[in-house]
């Protein structure tokens, strides 16, 4: 979107994401995690395998008792397998169909100092390609989940970036800063897969 219609999009944050998932990042990434394949991760068929994921992707993982976890495997969120297994493959591109990153916009990049999916080599790496136009920023104590393990210091840095970009009323400010707090540590389930993985939000 923010290269289709540029002048829609202002500026572009990003966290615990490649802007393209190339071969080469996705085979470092899951080997960094100790996995084969993203559908292996991503739809766990097991207590365990829910349990090993959120110990993997936040530095806080929450605690799941073995009947929620039984529960969430049984709902809709792990519905249509296949579907999910075929997008979640073509998700992944290859090392030479990948174009030079023009954006025209300021991209931000706020990362989990202790990412284990796309680690600290993944965030330089992208802005080193994305150019001037892109500032990192790590948070520490984080993982992949930066926006739920370390919510108010990510909700202050995102709260920043609007301010200087947009010049938004103060008081707007907060009150989004409050909204996303609370989005934050009340659905940090919901909000992780929606943001990183809305394939997984597909309905029947």
């Amino acid at each position: 979107m923010a290269k289709l219609y540029p002048e829609m999009v202002q500026c572009i944050v990003a966290s615990g994401t490649a802007i393209e998932l190339t071969e080469s990042i996705s085979r470092v990434s899951l080997q960094n995690i100790g996995y084969s394949s993203w559908s292996e991760f991503l739809m766990s068929d097991s207590t365990k395998g829910l349990t090993t994921f959120f110990s993997i992707a936040s530095q806080k993982p929450p605690y799941l008792p073995e009947f929620a976890a039984k529960d969430f495997l049984k709902s809709e969120f792990f519905g249509n397998r296949k579907e999910r297994d075929e997008l979640l493959k073509a998700w992944v591109i290859n090392d030479n169909d990948v174009g030079p990153y023009n954006y025209s916009q300021k991209v931000y990049l706020l990362w989990g100092e202790n990412d284990k999916i796309f680690k600290k080599q993944v965030a330089e790496n992208i802005k080193r390609q994305l150019g001037e136009q892109a500032n990192l920023e790590f948070i520490k104590d984080a993982g992949h989940l930066v926006h739920s393990d370390q919510a108010s210091e990510y909700n202050q840095r995102l709260k920043n970036i609007l301010a200087s970009v947009n010049k938004l009323d103060f008081f707007l400010i907060l009150m989004l800063s409050r909204f996303m707090s609370k989005m934050f540590t009340r659905c940090m389930v919901l909000f992780f897969t929606a943001v990183q993985f809305p394939i997984l939000f597909m309905k029947k």
